[in-house]
C-alpha cells in the first residue's frame, strides 16, 4: 500500500504516490537551487513544469490515473538529470541545503556562467530522434554541422545513385555505432552549445515542444520531406522483409561455412581424407599450405557474419531504442569486414589466374 497525493504540476491537477512525489520533488528543489541566481529561474522552471504536465497528462489520458515512480523516472530522464549540468561538489551543496532550514546562500552554479568558453561541452555527434525519418543519422548530421537537414538527405540520396553499395553500408553502420541522443546534455553535445541557462532551458523544454502553426515548413520543403519519409518507410519495410528472408539464409550459409572451416582443419592435420566437402579440392591443390585455406574460411565467415551482426544490432537500436553496439567496437567489425572481403578477394582471384 501506497499514500496518494494531488498535487499541482503547471497549474493542472495531478494525483501521484509517495514515492514519485519525492522524486520529483527533489529534482525540482535541485534544479530551483542551482538556478535560483539567475534572473532567468522562475521562468525556466515555469516552463519545465509545464512540460511535465503536458507529458503526464497524455499519460492521463492513455489510462493511466496515477503518476508512479517510474513515470516521474520516465520524464525526468527526456528533461535531464541535474547530474549532466551541475559539478558533483555543486549538486551535493544544493541538495544538502534542501534539508537545511538555515539555509541562507544558495548554491552557485559555476557551469552556467554565459561568460563559459564553448570548449568546456564536448562537440559529439549523436543521431538526432526529434526529425528523424529512418534512424536519425542525418538530422544527427545536420545538427552537428548546423546545417538543413534536407541537405543533408539530398546529398545522401546523390551518393546512392553515385555509389549505392558503399552509402547503404556508410549509413547503417552509422546507425548501428552511432548513439542516439535522449537528454538535454546529449542534445547540447550534439550541437556544440554552450552550457549557459539560456540554451539549457532551451533545450530541457525542446523534449516536448511541438511545432508553433507559424512553424510549418513551405510547401516545397514539405514535398521534399514527405518524399524522405516514404522512402525512409519503404527501407524500413525491405529492412524487415530482408531481415526475415536473409536470417535463415545467413545462419545455414554460416553453419556450412563452420562446417567446412572444421573440416579443412581435419586436412591440416590428417589430411585430404576427412575434407568434407569436394569443392576446395582445386583450392588445396594450388595452396602450398593448408593454413592459407583456413584463414580464408575464417575470412568467409567473417564477411558473411558481421553483416548480419550489425544487422541485429540495427533492429534492436530501433525497436528496443538502445545501442548495444559502441563506437569502438563498430570500427573494429568494419575493419575485420573490410578486411575479411579483401583477403577471400585477393585468394579468389589468385587462384583464377
Amino acid at each position: 500500500m501506497k499514500k496518494t497525493f494531488t498535487i499541482n504540476i503547471g497549474g493542472c491537477p495531478f494525483t501521484i504516490d509517495d514515492d514519485a512525489y519525492a522524486l520529483l520533488r527533489n529534482y525540482l528543489d535541485t534544479l530551483q537551487h542551482a538556478f535560483e541566481l539567475s534572473e532567468e529561474d522562475n521562468e525556466l522552471l515555469t516552463d519545465i513544469e509545464m512540460r511535465m504536465a503536458e507529458h503526464f497528462t497524455q499519460d492521463s489520458d492513455s489510462g493511466r490515473k496515477i503518476i508512479t515512480f517510474t513515470m516521474a523516472e520516465n520524464v525526468i530522464s527526456r528533461l535531464g538529470r541535474p547530474e549532466e549540468f551541475i559539478d558533483a561538489e555543486i549538486l551535493e551543496e544544493a541538495r544538502g541545503e534542501e534539508t537545511d532550514p538555515s539555509r541562507q546562500n544558495p548554491a552557485t552554479p559555476p557551469n552556467f556562467s554565459t561568460e563559459k568558453d564553448e570548449s568546456q561541452i564536448k562537440h559529439r555527434l549523436y543521431r538526432d530522434p526529434r526529425g528523424k525519418i529512418l534512424g536519425g543519422v542525418c538530422s544527427g548530421i545536420a545538427a552537428y554541422f548546423d546545417i538543413d537537414v534536407i541537405w543533408v538527405r539530398i546529398a545522401v540520396v546523390a551518393s546512392f545513385f553515385l555509389s549505392a553499395s558503399v552509402s547503404i553500408l556508410c549509413y547503417f553502420i552509422l546507425w548501428a555505432i552511432v548513439p542516439v541522443a535522449k537528454t538535454p546534455y546529449q542534445f547540447m553535445q550534439l550541437e556544440g552549445n554552450k552550457p549557459t541557462l539560456t540554451n539549457i532551458g532551451k533545450t530541457v523544454t525542446d523534449a516536448f515542444r511541438t511545432p508553433a502553426p507559424g512553424e510549418t515548413p513551405t510547401n516545397g520543403y514539405s514535398f521534399i520531406n514527405g518524399c524522405m519519409k516514404f522512402v525512409g518507410f519503404l527501407v524500413k519495410f525491405l529492412m524487415v522483409l530482408l531481415a526475415l528472408i536473409a536470417a535463415p539464409v545467413l545462419i545455414a550459409l554460416g553453419a556450412a561455412l563452420v562446417a567446412c572451416l572444421a573440416g579443412l582443419l581435419a586436412y591440416a592435420v590428417t589430411g585430404t581424407a576427412l575434407l568434407p566437402l569436394d569443392i576446395f579440392s582445386d583450392y588445396l591443390t594450388f595452396s602450398a599450405s593448408p593454413i592459407v585455406i583456413i584463414l580464408v574460411a575464417i575470412a568467409a565467415i567473417l564477411a558473411i557474419g558481421i553483416p548480419f551482426a550489425v544487422l541485429v544490432a540495427i533492429m534492436i537500436n530501433t525497436y528496443r531504442q538502445r545501442t548495444i553496439l559502441s563506437p569502438a567496437w563498430g570500427m573494429v567489425l568494419g575493419i575485420l569486414w573490410i578486411v575479411s572481403l579483401a583477403a577471400c578477394w585477393i585468394f579468389n582471384m589468385v587462384c583464377l589466374s
